[in-house]
């Protein structure tokens, strides 16, 4: 756990070193925007959880398919004590998410796991977006003659992402997913489904910036209608 005054002077701090060594119009800009953090640090309070995350990948290819299928599909205990499959290292992120407001807080246990738990969500959902093996993907549906999918601020959906969306096509040998098109994530239309959305708790943590999502929806909306090749059976995954 870090004090979010001192999270925020650090941030600052380094932020003006910086400012040194760029040119004039970027020294303005730079300023700007130091400035705004100022003004958002004089609203932060409470302190605030780091997580890291780890991402994995398993190595993995047709042959080790076969041997799964053939050799330990029926045979969890074989599986158990002889199967060697390995994983291989991906990368890692690093999140912070707001704990409680003093360290005294009656709620303290909820606030430092809420805290936990949104700096694990962020911390996945940084990592997503860095990395192609971990994109968000999810189903897409159509409610109220909408575009929508369940996913939200927990997985790192912001107004304006696109996501890419498949349609499964099926022939005599395989399924395939192809894509079919783009969908963008609608103005003001998030789900803030990450943890304690809908509490409010004595003593949460304030960060001073915008939050993003609304907990009264439940779900996330696309712009556009539902057509033949894009709605409900469809996939979408986060575009590059």
């Amino acid at each position: 756990m870090m004090n979010a005054k001192e999270k925020s002077a650090t941030a600052i701090a380094m932020a003006k070193v910086t400012l040194e060594f760029l040119p004039g119009i970027a020294k303005m800009a730079g300023n700007i925007a130091v400035k705004a953090a100022e003004t958002a640090a004089a609203k932060t309070k409470g302190y605030f959880v780091r997580t890291n995350a780890y991402l994995f990948k398993l190595d993995w290819d047709s042959e080790k398919t076969l041997e799964m299928y053939n050799k330990y599909w029926n045979n969890v205990a074989d599986f158990n004590a002889n199967a060697n499959y390995q994983l291989k290292y991906v990368g890692r992120s690093s999140k912070y998410a707001g704990a409680g407001l003093t360290m005294k807080s009656a709620n303290l246990d909820k606030l430092i796991a809420r805290g936990a738990l949104r700096a694990t969500d962020a911390a996945f959902a940084a990592l997503q977006r860095d990395y192609d093996e971990f994109r968000p993907m999810s189903s897409l549906h159509e409610e109220d003659g909408k575009l929508v999918a369940y996913i939200g601020t927990k997985e790192g959906v912001k107004a304006g992402d696109k996501f890419d969306v498949f349609m499964c096509q099926k022939n005599d040998k395989e399924i395939e997913w192809k894509k079919v098109g783009t969908i963008k994530v609608a103005k003001n239309s998030v789900w803030d489904n990450q943890e304690g959305a809908n509490e409010t708790l004595e003593g949460e943590a304030e960060d001073g910036e915008k939050k993003e999502g609304n907990a009264e929806l439940k779900y996330t909306v696309f712009d556009g209608k539902p057509g033949k090749k894009i709605g409900e059976g469809c996939l979408i995954r986060l575009a590059k």
